[in-house]
């Protein structure tokens, strides 16, 4: 920044871009250019016209730098930095519409997002997350110590950008994958593969066909803006089928056919029995949990004609996810009180987690816990205890299916398959292990990693 001095620096735009991703703002033009616009600076090259995100989604090219020069000061710099960052690298556009996004979820007389006002605001603008990812990343954009049950919008806001800064920097990964080194971009005939590996498919699975239409090659600005405009218009259509993506959409589709044995395109009271009792057994046996059955499908039920189309089938597939999240929520906070574990313990043992569950299932097997401590404990001492590590993993969900009144997804499990645990187990087994004094960690306490 300090280079460019004088009566006014002639800044190339592949420069600015490259100052700005320098010093860890890799926004989009659009957002660069406005606040240049709002500072009454940059010269003749700023355009008067911002493109917006519904151009975006016609298809019209995203801005670049590319081509541009900017006639600016070290101190015009440092002030273009400051609005970027009070902004949080959108446009204002961009800033009023997660502004709505944020009040539509809020909680009543609240100034605030909860755990699942927050999971909610997310999915909605194209962000689904796990509950355990979802309190690991709340928890790393809070106060050190802090227990992060709720964000503000400022905080919110905070968030939704590491999520988009997270996946940006996953496509570009991608992109490096199959660029051709000489030339710095992607043919054609690598192309599909890949889109498919920044997950840019179809309910085929395959990327759609507007994507493949042109014929050159692509440079990381083009692949970027390509996936990008990909995500923006999978969010419009995850917003009509209850945020379920068009993978997901086609799965249940592919349900709720097996179910409406009689093809009038609507599940019954009948059928609708027989498919929760296959799929939800706890809700359709459990006395405690009959009730919010009854109240899901009365919300399901928009039309109020005792059965359910396939919006309707969605929406209470969504119901009973969020449902099942807030008993593991509730599961897991009374778990950490009754156990003891600070909330600094807790993020370094769900951070262990997530690092386990490599496949995302959101459960862990005996065999992926013993591998864990394998890597916080000698490997001698872990294997010569892995007999009790399969005790300690039947006896702690023992202990939580009694103390949680057989609160759903307390543990996953499939007929005739290995037993696995969800996080709120996982720390009852981590107690056990802490307190059994059978192991000597190789360092002093569990690190965050």
């Amino acid at each position: 920044i300090m280079s460019l001095h004088g009566s006014g620096h002639q800044v190339s735009g592949a420069a600015l871009e490259e100052l700005l991703q320098g010093l860890g703002y890799p926004v989009p033009p659009r957002a660069v250019l406005e606040a240049m616009q709002d500072m009454h600076c940059g010269g003749e090259s700023v355009p008067a016209v911002i493109k917006t995100d519904n151009q975006l989604r016609r298809g019209v090219p995203s801005l670049s730098f590319r081509g541009m020069s900017f006639k600016l000061e070290a101190w015009q710099v440092c002030d273009l930095l400051s609005i970027i960052r009070s902004r949080e690298g959108y446009t204002r556009g961009e800033w009023q519409e997660l502004k709505e996004v944020f009040d539509r979820f809020c909680e009543p007389d609240s100034a605030e997002l909860s755990v699942q006002g927050v999971g909610r605001a997310l999915l909605w603008v194209g962000h689904p997350f796990s509950l355990d990812h979802l309190r690991d990343w709340m928890a790393d954009i809070h106060a050190a110590g802090s227990d992060c049950m709720t964000l503000d919008f400022t905080l919110f806001v905070k968030l939704v950008r590491r999520c988009q800064d997270s996946k940006r920097s996953q496509t570009i990964e991608v992109f490096h994958c199959f660029e051709e080194k000489s030339s710095g971009t992607i043919n054609r005939g690598d192309l599909a593969q890949a889109l498919v590996s920044a997950g840019c498919v179809d309910g085929s699975g395959n990327p759609p066909a507007w994507m493949l239409h042109d014929s050159f090659a692509h440079d990381v600005h083009d692949f970027v803006h390509l996936v990008d405009r990909f995500r923006i218009e999978s969010v419009e259509g995850m917003r009509c089928h209850a945020c379920f993506g068009e993978a997901e959409v086609q799965k249940f589709g592919s349900l709720f056919s097996k179910f409406d044995i009689d093809g009038n395109g609507k599940i019954g009271r009948k059928e609708l029995c027989r498919l929760i009792e296959h799929f939800f057994p706890a809700y359709a046996h459990s006395w405690d949990w009959r009730p919010q059955l009854v109240k899901l499908l009365q919300v399901a039920d928009e039309d109020k004609d005792g059965s359910l189309d396939f919006h309707e089938f969605l929406v209470l597939m969504r119901s009973i996810m969020e449902q099942e999240d807030e008993g593991r929520l509730k599961l897991e906070l009374s778990t950490i009180k009754e156990l003891g574990f600070s909330p600094q313990e807790v993020r370094d043992l769900r951070n262990l987690f997530l690092k386990a569950d490599s496949c995302n299932e959101g459960a862990l097997d005996c065999n992926q816990i013993h591998s864990m401590l394998a890597s916080c404990f000698s490997a001698g001492q872990a294997e010569r205890c892995f007999h009790k590590l399969e005790g300690m993993l039947t006896s702690a969900c023992r202990e939580a299916e009694y103390k949680s009144n057989r609160l759903l997804c307390l543990n996953v499990q499939s007929p005739g398959a290995k037993m696995k645990v969800t996080f709120p187990v996982f720390l009852r087994v981590m107690r056990r292990v802490v307190d059994s004094g059978w192991m000597e960690p190789r360092e002093p306490r569990v690190r965050r990693m």
